[in-house]
């Protein structure tokens, strides 16, 4: 092959490479553009109070770990009256509602494809909840742990049908209100120690009983090594302590928490992840507006 040749064809593989990258910062900067120039439209004291509702979600309530990394799904909730627990009024809910039903005036300028934000259908005990999944990821942690799915939701599901399920009606999402060990996996608590926390809730219903129930209910024995079902429970609340990092970090998201055995490998893992998904993160956000960013991904395609 002659010099010539060779150089003409270096020029044309470096022409190819530019072209392929102008292109590539193109798209990127015009899903960015399109954020930016949506937000535009909206006023300014409305721009504050999205991101002040979006700082809330996914940065206080961990949303960004869903968003950014591979938590399949994050959940919150709040009260929809003024009382909270004890009764005592919470402006901090009702100014959560009140941006949230701002959003939903907006919503429909952002839509996404890879996630779902969705509101559940109804109000459960005064409070309603707001889920947040990673359509991938949900549908990937469904289907490694299908047999577990199986045993409560039928021998046919799998991650894709669940999640079609919930996408078309989302009072599906009830069905985990009585499985806090599935709901614990989807929430990227781990599989060992949502079941864990599963059995201590199940045996906290004998435990702290204060009277017989009118329906006569079937006390289990202990498990093995266990004198007694409080033995048991003790058991299981000393193992699960708390999980993620409360003290002082210069990070700009909040750790992951949650109860968790700490000593379990699979609990030393996610320790591991979710620290080096923070610091990633919050590298993520310190390059400009949190709402932006977030929205950005939100609506990526």
């Amino acid at each position: 092959m002659k010099p010539s040749s060779v150089n003409w064809n270096r020029m044309t593989s470096k022409c190819i490479i530019y072209f392929v990258l102008l292109v590539a910062i193109h798209f990127h900067l015009s899903g960015n553009l399109s954020v930016r120039n949506v937000l535009n439209t909206i006023p300014q004291d409305e721009q504050e109070a999205l991101k002040l509702l979006f700082y809330e979600l996914f940065n206080e309530n961990n949303f960004s770990y869903t968003l950014f990394g591979d938590k399949p799904m994050s959940l919150t909730g709040y009260f929809t009256t003024s009382l909270d627990y004890n009764g005592v009024p919470s402006d901090e809910d009702i100014s959560f509602w009140n941006k949230w039903d701002l959003w939903k005036k907006y919503a429909h300028d952002f839509p996404t494809t890879k996630y779902l934000l969705i509101e559940e259908p109804r109000e459960k005990n005064g409070t309603k909840q707001i889920y947040f999944i990673n359509k991938k990821s949900f549908i990937k942690k469904v289907d490694k742990n299908i047999k577990l799915f199986q045993k409560d939701f039928g021998k046919n599901i799998t991650g894709s049908i669940l999640l079609g399920n919930i996408e078309n009606n989302p009072k599906v999402l009830y069905l985990f209100d009585n499985k806090p060990g599935l709901l614990g996996v989807l929430l990227g608590y781990g599989k060992h120690n949502s079941f864990l926390f599963d059995k201590r809730n199940k045996l906290s219903s004998f435990v702290y009983r204060k009277k017989l129930p009118e329906t006569p209910v079937k006390i289990p024995d202990p498990s093995e090594g266990f004198s007694s079902l409080q033995e048991e429970f003790n058991s299981y609340f000393a193992v699960l302590t708390h999980f993620g990092d409360p003290g002082y970090s210069p990070l700009i998201i909040h750790s992951v928490h949650f109860v968790a055995d700490k000593k379990h490998p699979e609990t030393i893992a996610l320790k591991q992840k979710y620290r080096t998904m923070r610091g990633n993160i919050s590298a993520t956000y310190a390059k400009g507006d949190f709402l932006e960013i977030t929205l950005s991904k939100l609506t990526e395609e």
